[in-house]
């Protein structure tokens, strides 16, 4: 579970030796099989949800929005 904790939640990627060694392991070989397990599951689940279309935001749009949430959410604690 923390591999793929390691490997999700994560914005950089960890090598193996890197996993290997923060999950205190001394082979390499069972530690590479289960990450590339866990990369094969991902990319296939990844496939299954693919994008019809793309939109672009850019970052004036979604600050406008997130002024926009703060203000709502503002008003209805006032209420």
């Amino acid at each position: 579970m923390i591999c793929i904790e390691l490997m999700t939640l994560s914005k950089r990627r960890f090598s193996i030796l890197q996993i290997q060694y923060l999950l205190g392991h001394k082979r390499y070989e069972p530690i590479w099989l289960m990450v590339q397990k866990i990369r094969l599951v991902m990319h296939n689940r990844d496939k299954k949800y693919t994008l019809r279309a793309y939109s672009e935001f850019d970052a004036e749009f979604l600050k406008e929005i997130e002024k926009l949430t703060y203000l709502k959410n503002k008003k209805d604690i006032l209420k």
